[in-house]
């Protein structure tokens, strides 16, 4: 895909591969050559949808690195908010003294305008 302005989905650049769950959804089911406008961007598709190891890896690498990237900060923030939650149970006040299981929620599946994507 290419678009007007540097994506940070592209790996901040203004062309390359679009990733399933990093890029918007909707440029999953353009044909080649369709624009679209999404959040601001005006978005050109290149190409139809392939399979990632159809691309050259020079040609991928931006958007694979910041595909990369997200999902560590996401483990990353994970593992942080279950360390103060776990922090925080001590000065819970539950009744029946039974406390809640700190985990990571996803909301995403009860409200989906939460998703990015």
């Amino acid at each position: 895909v290419s678009t007007d302005r540097p994506a940070p989905w592209l790996g901040n650049s203004r062309h390359g591969v679009a990733i399933d769950e990093q890029a918007p959804g909707r440029l999953f089911a353009l044909r080649a050559g369709a624009r679209v406008r999404v959040d601001g961007l005006m978005i050109t598709a290149r190409g139809e949808s392939a399979p990632l190891g159809s691309f050259p890896f020079a040609q991928a690498a931006a958007a694979i690195r910041r595909a990369l990237v997200s999902q560590e900060q996401d483990g990353a923030f994970a593992t942080w908010a279950r360390r103060r939650e776990n922090q925080a149970l001590g000065r819970l006040a539950c009744q029946h003294d039974q406390l809640p299981q700190p985990a990571t929620v996803d909301l995403t599946g009860f409200a989906p305008f939460l998703s990015l994507g």
